[in-house]
């Protein structure tokens, strides 16, 4: 979703509070509440509710709606609430409500299904009021009356800014007091219009004073059965409050109902043809068709209602709405979830973004953020982190809570769970470092980021993430016993060992004994030595003891490693990986005359370790095993 970015010059105090008055103007005119729900607000703006860098912002998150200016704050009596996110205590209404006048109003207002800001935001009034979405629930407030506004930022204002930003809105205020309603009056294209009806752009909010002349019309005066009051604020509302279109309108209804009880010749009742021709605003045709295959169309419009919400991309339409489109549309289900699809897309995807900013924003809380590991209040890039892990696990936030919780137990005991010698193998999405650079360093206080760590929860799991660590920390400890291997071949054999401390340990000690090429030193007896004798019987000089590399050809780590893993674990899986290696030395001297000189050792082991003996019976088909790898 793309976001409005100013490229303007910020605008001075003055006109920021014009802009605010006009808004104030706008929310309270007649209509707006009772379509809305907002209340206007009253006071002065609070500082410590935060404010904007720029400009004016409605914010209407989970734990506080307010209209945040560059001067504080304003608390609003308003709920965003929609399914997913802050659920409405009540469905909303099958029917119109409100279409009867009641006593001492002046306008029969329609409620809104949905909220008047993801209206603004997709096709607003730029004349009047316009708004724009902002991440999470926060919308933007581009132009009031026609005047632009610059796109700002929340921030916390601090103590110390307080006093400088209420002497400020007190300045403003003193300078000048504008004739904002003079403004909204000339800003009106239809002079009288109730503003709703222009933001909106249809006739939700129907004039009452209007409906004394529509009494007088002949369309009600020669009527053999007097409208009612909830009939000619129908008329008024089709009409779009003029009473000529309403009265042509009142006629029509009267004909249509007419019409279609002599029709159906008693098969209905004049309620059931009423209510019908409510549900198609009146269109006979229409409602001669839904009459005629109600049952089907009701079948149908149960599957499209069963799909309602944000994954379909249909929203929560109203089983009147379905009904009349599916009649108007033959009954073709795909016609009608195409056109639901494509009127509601813009509002569906403000609601999943909504739900999902709020969805993040509880698992950043600071309630939780030391359960997950997480900094209060946490950074950007914690926050792009978490937000790619939500999209990983399917938006489920029971999976994201499991995962999170187990890498925060492992931030939390990563004091016994690493050694300071520990180094990171590669940075946080960056390039990998050098051979050289991950050789352990004792003196090194680095430790795993938080992207590994997610990945080792990721690839073993919580409990099996801290044995692995656990056997790495192990394996550090004893580096340099074991022939000093960096941090990847640590790695490497803890997973061979499947995380088992005792195990890896004991690989790593074998693999440094297969390629240790330095003899082991003599151990001092107590009895003295007898003198060490220039020469043998044979005439030869004395041998110093034949090393484990010596006898198995020297093999690399990585040989020795293969020839291990290819063997069977146990007490004599060194002697069995030696055995193994002498046999690979045999072969690579009896093939290297025909074939380049390589020791694809984990190609031989392979094909050697088929069987508990190593060995073929032949040499012919020794050489026949071993040419694929050479």
């Amino acid at each position: 979703m793309q976001y409005r970015q100013d490229k303007g010059q910020p605008r001075s105090p003055a006109a920021t509070y014009e802009s605010l008055l006009g808004l104030l103007e706008i929310v309270r005119s007649p209509g707006f509440s009772e379509h809305t729900g907002l209340q206007p607000w009253v006071g002065t703006p609070e500082p410590q509710l935060g404010c904007t860098t720029a400009g004016l912002l409605f914010d209407l998150s989970r734990q506080q709606q307010r209209l945040v200016t560059p001067f504080g704050a304003l608390t609003l009596s308003y709920s965003l609430c929609f399914p997913g996110y802050l659920e409405p205590s009540a469905p909303p209404p099958a029917q119109d409500e409100h279409l009867t006048p009641l006593p001492g109003r002046t306008l029969a207002v329609r409620p809104e299904r949905t909220s008047l800001f993801f209206a603004l935001c997709s096709s607003g009034a730029p004349h009047l009021l316009a708004l724009s979405k902002q991440p999470g629930p926060r919308f933007a407030v581009d132009s009031v009356l026609g005047a632009p506004l610059p796109a700002g930022g929340l921030r916390d204002a601090p103590a110390s800014e307080h006093k400088a930003m209420r002497e400020r809105w007190s300045a403003v205020t003193r300078a000048s007091r504008p004739n904002m309603a003079a403004r909204l009056t000339a800003s009106l294209q239809t002079p009288g219009t109730p503003i709703i009806n222009e933001l909106t752009g249809r006739c939700d909010a129907v004039r009452l004073d209007l409906l004394p002349r529509l009494k007088q019309h002949r369309a009600f005066t020669c009527a053999r059965t007097k409208p009612s009051e909830e009939d000619l604020v129908r008329a008024m509302r089709a009409g779009g409050n003029e009473v000529e279109k309403a009265a042509r309108h009142l006629r029509a209804m009267r004909r249509a109902e007419d019409g279609l009880v002599s029709q159906r010749r008693g098969y209905v009742t004049r309620a059931q043809v009423r209510e019908v021709l409510q549900t198609c605003d009146y269109d006979e045709r229409v409602a001669r068709l839904l009459l005629d295959s109600q049952r089907q169309v009701s079948r149908v419009a149960d599957d499209i209602l069963a799909q309602s919400g944000l994954e379909s991309g249909i929203g929560w339409p109203t089983r009147p709405d379905v009904e009349a489109r599916l009649a108007m549309a033959g009954n073709d289900e795909v016609s009608v979830l195409s056109a639901l699809i494509q009127e509601n897309r813009a509002s569906v995807e403000m609601m999943a973004e909504i739900i999902t900013s709020d969805t993040i924003d509880r698992f950043l809380a600071p309630e939780r953020a030391s359960l997950y590991g997480l900094s209060s209040p946490p950074t950007t890039e914690e926050r792009r982190r978490v937000e790619a892990l939500y999209d990983e696990f399917g938006r489920s936030e029971e999976n994201l809570h499991h995962f999170l919780f187990a890498v925060g137990q492992i931030v939390c005991s990563l004091d016994n769970l690493t050694t300071p010698a520990w180094r990171p193998l590669r940075e946080l999405d960056g390039p990998a470092l050098q051979p050289s650079e991950t050789k352990l360093r004792p003196r090194a206080a680095l430790r795993p980021s938080r992207c590994e760590l997610e990945g080792y929860v990721r690839e073993f799991g919580g409990d099996l993430a801290k044995a692995f660590l656990r056997a790495n920390r192990c394996l550090t400890d004893a580096a340099r016993k074991l022939g000093s291997p960096d941090r990847a071949t640590i790695a490497r054999y803890v997973r061979a060992a499947e995380c088992n401390e005792q195990e890896a340990h004991a690989f790593a000690l074998a693999v440094w004994k297969l390629v240790n090429t330095k003899p082991p030193k003599a151990v001092k007896s107590k009895t003295p030595a007898p003198p060490a004798r220039g020469r043998s019987k044979g005439g030869n000089e004395a041998k110093a003891p034949v090393t484990l590399a010596e006898k198995c050809g020297f093999p690399s780590r990585a040989e020795a490693e293969a020839a291990l893993l290819a063997v069977k674990a146990g007490k004599d899986r060194l002697a069995s990986a030696v055995a193994m290696l002498e046999r690979v030395d045999v072969l690579h001297r009896f093939i290297s005359p025909t074939f380049p000189a390589k020791r694809w050792l984990c190609g031989v082991g392979t094909v050697l370790a088929r069987k508990e003996h190593f060995g073929v019976d032949s040499t012919e088909e020794e050489s026949t095993a071993c040419q694929p790898f050479a």
